[in-house]
């Protein structure tokens, strides 16, 4: 994701599609888009039986229609026509043809809402994230259109390397300060049984500490970092905490961690953050 200029959001003809367009018109300011890709996937199972009747008399399908209303949502928005922003409505219930049609346009970024559990269940997101190839950035409806403070959970693994560059540009063009925090996974339910573990964990943190010494000197804007080793709790409710103790606009997170049975929304850290409504933006990186 070395450059921002084609995105693609999704829009489901909800009060978020508005929510959504006017948070991307104010980072428009700052990232300067070139592209804003329209997406509208048609779920036929969510159309009633009376409305699909009503469709010959209406003088155009159903496509047609959805479209106009799209473009409505997004000149009410933007205050006029743009040539920039596109619509594509993918016309069947086929989500494989959605995600083949999607990776084909080769977007920098896609952006979803993260509806609270009580309107609505994200399963679709979850989708788009786990089967495109594109850098996803999930908006709450309680988003705040600036990124002044972000934090970034880093493991040391490879990923950090992605995600770190991305921090500074977005700390280089926002004016953002950058938050680095590291968990320490010492296994909850042996954490009692193990002898000395005060000594274990005082190791993990002092390796910690040395390895970001090490990253600092790459990327010398990060803030110190905080290593959080509640061991009682989860790891997500852990980074979830921080995050409200330092109320940050967004969280950069990548999609896979250390080992391969951390990879991010398959049951780990970013899914269990995305599912459970945070009010807090959430960019996962590919």
């Amino acid at each position: 994701m070395n450059k921002l200029k084609k995105i693609a959001l999704f829009v489901d003809l909800s009060e978020m599609d508005t929510l959504m367009l006017d948070y991307i018109k104010r980072l428009d300011d700052i990232f300067d888009f070139q592209e804003l890709y329209l997406i509208h996937f048609i779920q036929m199972e969510g159309i009633s039986q009376e409305i699909l009747d009503l469709m010959p008399s209406l003088g155009q399908p159903l496509t047609g229609l959805i479209e106009e209303e799209v473009r409505a949502s997004a000149v009410e928005s933007f205050g006029r026509k743009n040539e920039n922003i596109k619509v594509y409505i993918q016309p069947e219930n086929d989500l494989e043809a959605l995600i083949e049609w999607f990776d084909r346009q080769k977007f920098d970024l896609a952006i979803l809402g993260l509806k609270s559990n009580k309107n609505g269940s994200g399963i679709f997101s979850r989708k788009i994230v786990r089967l495109t190839n594109c850098s996803t950035l999930f908006l709450p409806e309680s988003a705040k259109p600036h990124f002044k403070k972000i934090v970034v959970p880093i493991d040391f693994s490879p990923y950090t390397d992605k995600l770190l560059p991305i921090a500074e540009k977005l700390s280089n063009m926002a004016n953002s300060d950058i938050y680095p925090v590291h968990t320490l996974k010492l296994s909850i339910q042996y954490f009692p049984f193990i002898q000395n573990s005060n000594k274990i964990q005082d190791t993990l943190v002092k390796e910690a500490s040395s390895n970001f010494k090490k990253i600092k000197t790459k990327y010398p804007f990060l803030n110190d970092i905080t290593i959080l080793n509640h061991h009682e709790e989860k790891i997500n409710v852990q980074i979830d905490g921080f995050i409200e103790k330092v109320n940050a606009d967004l969280i950069i997170i990548g999609q896979k961690g250390k080992t391969s049975d951390s990879e991010l929304l398959i049951g780990s850290v970013a899914e269990k953050l995305i599912s459970n409504g945070k009010n807090y933006p959430i960019l996962v990186v590919k």
